[in-house]
């Protein structure tokens, strides 16, 4: 059985969805936490703060932020894009009705990567320009319910994101990019394609897996897709070579996930 390095654990957020939750039927004392969920991190004039797909803004007390920094020193959150949080109402604070701003004790947070899709013209060259050496983990963490990929909004798309390394001291040779290849779309197209692609550098490990919560920025390749097209993709179609065995080898097809694309209100 192979070791595993890093895994956030997927369970809570089928239930809990991709936007902030409240327990509103639960005591805060017996579950520990009033609410969680994926969130945007945003940054502004040295604070920062959360904002989930609905609009709602959330501003971390300075207290739960200094408890966290406590725990663990080299915490820096002005690197975050998005992030999976757990938190409680303060007091003073209770449950949200409307979207609007609120204060939260954050009890605990989890980087989520962001990765932002390159534009390539060509299949040869994002072959040349992104090398794919090794194979991925499932996106849908190797179930068909687990309910990834999925979009979190119109910007980004959630998936699980893993692949086999030798030693953490190799993630660094790890790189994840995702391809938009302009020449797939013309102007009666429907659906846009992207393509995950993971390259090992000098890692020849495969003694760990290092599995973690990814979101895609679709934004610049939307951007494309309507240059072309006039309209918003009705779907999305993400495809990575994957493996669930312990292997460098990449497999000789693609495995592929249609999305439902979620166009943003004008």
């Amino acid at each position: 059985m192979k070791k595993q390095m890093k895994f956030l654990t997927l369970a809570l957020a089928l239930f809990v969805g991709m936007t902030l939750t409240s327990c509103l039927d639960s005591d805060s004392d017996s579950t520990g936490y009033d609410g969680a969920g994926i969130v945007y991190v945003r940054h502004s004039m040295g604070v920062s703060y959360f904002a989930d797909a609905l609009g709602n803004i959330y501003y971390p007390t300075a207290e739960s932020l200094n408890a966290i920094q406590a725990n663990n020193p080299a915490f820096d959150m002005s690197s975050y894009r998005m992030a999976f949080i757990y938190y409680s109402w303060p007091d003073s604070e209770s449950a949200p009705t409307l979207t609007q701003s609120y204060n939260i004790d954050l009890l605990s947070i989890q980087k989520i990567e962001v990765y932002d899709t390159e534009i390539t013209s060509t299949q040869a060259t994002m072959e040349s320009s992104m090398p794919e050496t090794s194979p991925l983990l499932p996106l849908n963490a190797g179930s068909s319910s687990s309910g990834f990929p999925a979009m979190y909004d119109s910007a980004m798309l959630m998936a699980t994101i893993g692949y086999f390394v030798g030693s953490e001291s190799s993630l660094q040779n790890h790189r994840v990019r995702v391809a938009y290849v302009d020449e797939e779309v013309d102007p009666s197209s429907t659906e846009m394609t992207l393509y995950l692609r993971h390259d090992r550098g000098s890692d020849e490990g495969t003694t760990y897996t290092n599995y973690f919560y990814g979101g895609i920025n679709v934004s610049t390749a939307v951007q494309s897709f309507r240059a072309k097209t006039g309209n918003y993709p009705t779907r999305i179609v993400l495809k990575a070579k994957e493996s669930q065995a312990a292997t460098t080898v990449l497999p000789s097809t693609y495995t592929n996930y249609t999305v439902t694309y979620k166009a943003p209100s004008e």
